[in-house]
């Protein structure tokens, strides 16, 4: 909020008329400004502050979203000419990461293994191997074997 003053001299007595002028700001992230600018939106916050918010779900698992956003706020006290005077304006890029959330299970590659065994197969020895992949993590799938760990002679039961 700002103040003019402005002095009048009406015969020998000075008259001092003073004028508020409020400022509003307003906010909002530049269409068409960069990649992801649809997404978001900047709302009115306190002190000619704004906010950004999310207007649509972000997921990181998506590959377009993975490597994150970066598009162009604008803020002007609307001037005379609002958005089309420079003087009135300001601009800054925002650069939105996503970090990834362990929101989902692994998985294995196959639900289902059929073994066909000897009996006399050594304890210890590779009995088949799993691939689980997890898309919580961009790295390669994890593998898995199973071992025969001699569980039925641990149980007594031969």
């Amino acid at each position: 909020m700002g103040y003019h003053y402005q002095l009048k001299h009406l015969m020998d007595v000075v008259v001092v008329v003073v004028v508020m002028v409020t400022v509003v700001m307003v906010l909002q992230v530049v269409s068409g400004s960069g990649y992801g600018w649809e997404r978001f939106a900047v709302v009115p916050a306190m002190n000619h502050s704004g906010a950004l918010q999310t207007l649509n779900p972000l997921d990181y698992e998506d590959p377009s979203q993975r490597r994150g956003f970066k598009f162009k706020i604008q803020v002007s006290d609307q001037g005379e000419a609002g958005w089309q005077e420079a003087r009135h304006m300001d601009s800054a890029w925002v650069r939105v990461l996503l970090l990834d959330d362990n929101d989902n299970a692994p998985r294995f590659a196959t639900n289902l293994i059929n073994l066909t065994l000897p009996e006399d197969t050594p304890l210890g020895h590779s009995l088949a191997s799993f691939t689980a992949t997890d898309i919580d993590q961009v790295s390669d799938a994890s593998k898995f074997q199973l071992l025969d760990c001699n569980m039925s002679h641990n149980n007594g039961v031969k």
